[in-house]
């Protein structure tokens, strides 16, 4: 990832330049043909660029290779499958989180706002509500309200867990009144249908994260509506700086240290494996050979006996990256059908939508279940009755749904997800239910919670 860094490093130290804190300027004159502003429509891409890498990049693995996605298979990240972490591990994207995407993202909304530019003070509120959302789900209790101002609050106070989450409502209520009908406006690089439908789904998934099931159903009914409306990052094969984060690490630059000989999820969707979700209306051998390679066939060898499937599926070179799938919403609604309603037809019907995009995107059996399915005997009953088969099934296909990104483990991590079960540990019982506080906070900033809780403590939502 050297030249991803590089680049995102530049942007970095621009976006500190753009913030006029003139402490990062003493002692050096300023070069007149440097400036150190910008207008904030040139601003937003460092922003979208550094939220990109929050959940392309390095938090992304470590969440994938704890929940199974994927395996540690040398150097350090031997330790990092086990757990075996530290603090000054997510230094770095602790950094990037506050300093790459929130404060730029306010800075960006506040020039917006002056200028009455609302979209764009919409779309800088929208990018840092997904940072944030994440930093608090794999945190907990973080730095929010005096977050990334290092004038007036330069040991910021740490707010609740549920705090951030409340704020984080009120935060993409403020943006949906800003983006109004606002399509691609100001995506540079990512791609969607619409501001309002990605901020829906955001609220949404925030409304899962902390169980009010009921406006997490009625926020993702306004959001992402179809599969072309997604919101991806995209990528170009123009050079190494631009291609997916994924393939730049697992081809290009460390090479083996990420392989999926021990994945889960490669075992999930193999015909010949004891965990098989297959059957006789589910052929999952496309999806599997999209997400993983298993031999030499593509570009004439692998890392590992079997890899993410960097060469020409789900981390090829160019491939575009999920920020937002429409699968994710359409699951939430499924899921809350049953938890809020009691509608096991609604819900169904939210599944059986998945499944015939799969059926189109993989050209692969994916047949319509009926509610018979799941009763006692039913091909997809999983031990319990309907209901919760049917729940089980919406659980383990938003798992699937969510491969490679960071909220496959939020989302395991939710307390009412009773599929994690299915999931076990890489070592020990458990896998971890957040990440430890970044050395540089600890070091720094006295409101860092202390005790420092443990790898394996749930987050305040979660417990």
């Amino acid at each position: 990832m050297k030249n991803i860094l590089l680049k995102l490093s530049f942007l970095f130290m621009l976006g500190l330049l753009f913030t006029g804190c003139e402490s990062y300027l003493e002692g050096f004159e300023q070069d007149p043909n440097n400036p150190s502003d910008a207008p904030p429509e040139l601003m937003i891409a460092h922003v979208e660029a550094a939220d990109l890498m929050i959940h392309e990049g390095e938090l992304a693995r470590t969440a994938g290779m704890w929940i199974r996605y994927f395996t540690g298979s040398d150097r350090q990240y031997i330790s990092y499958e086990t757990y075996n972490v530290n603090s000054g591990d997510f230094d770095n994207a602790w950094g990037n989180a506050y300093w790459g995407v929130v404060q730029q993202a306010r800075i960006v909304a506040s020039k917006a706002e002056v200028i009455g530019d609302n979209v764009l003070q919409g779309v800088a509120q929208i990018l840092e509500a997904h940072t944030m959302g994440t930093v608090t789900a794999i945190w907990g209790d973080v730095p929010f309200s005096e977050a990334a101002d290092v004038e007036q609050f330069p040991t910021p106070s740490y707010d609740g867990q549920a705090s951030v989450y409340a704020g984080l409502q009120t935060l993409l209520d403020e943006a949906l009144v800003n983006v109004k009908d606002a399509t691609n406006e100001y995506a540079q690089i990512t791609t969607l249908g619409s501001w309002t439908e990605v901020a829906n789904s955001l609220k949404a998934r925030y409304y899962m994260h902390t169980g009010e099931y009921a406006n997490a159903l009625a926020a993702a009914s306004a959001g992402i509506s179809d599969p072309a409306n997604e919101w991806i990052g995209t990528h170009a094969c123009a050079t190494l700086a631009s291609i997916n984060v994924y393939n730049n690490f697992i081809d290009w630059e460390r090479g083996g240290y990420m392989t999926a000989d021990a994945s889960v999820t490669y075992n999930m969707l193999g015909v010949d494996d004891p965990m098989y979700r297959g059957n006789a209306k589910t052929d999952e051998s496309v999806r599997r050979a999209f997400y993983f390679l298993d031999d030499a066939s593509c570009a004439g060898y692998t890392y590992g006996a079997i890899d993410p499937n960097w060469c020409d599926g789900m981390f090829s070179i160019c491939g575009d990256f999920p920020m937002f799938s429409w699968c994710e919403n359409e699951l939430i609604k499924a899921e809350c059908e049953i938890r809020v309603n009691s509608d096991n037809d609604a819900a169904l019907g939210h599944l059986n939508a998945v499944r015939q995009n799969l059926a189109a995107f993989y050209g692969a059996q994916y047949d319509d279940y009926e509610i018979a399915d799941f009763e006692g005997g039913g091909i997809a009953n999983s031990g319990g009755d309907a209901t919760e088969s049917l729940l089980t099934e919406i659980l383990e296909e938003k798992y699937l749904c969510l491969y490679g990104q960071i909220e496959g483990w939020s989302d395991l991590r939710r307390k009412d997800n009773t599929f994690r079960a299915t999931i076990p540990a890489a070592t020990g019982d458990n896998f971890p239910e957040r990440l430890p506080y970044p050395q540089t906070e600890i070091n720094s900033n006295p409101n860092t919670p202390s005790p420092v809780p443990g790898l394996f403590e749930a987050t305040p939502v979660n417990q």
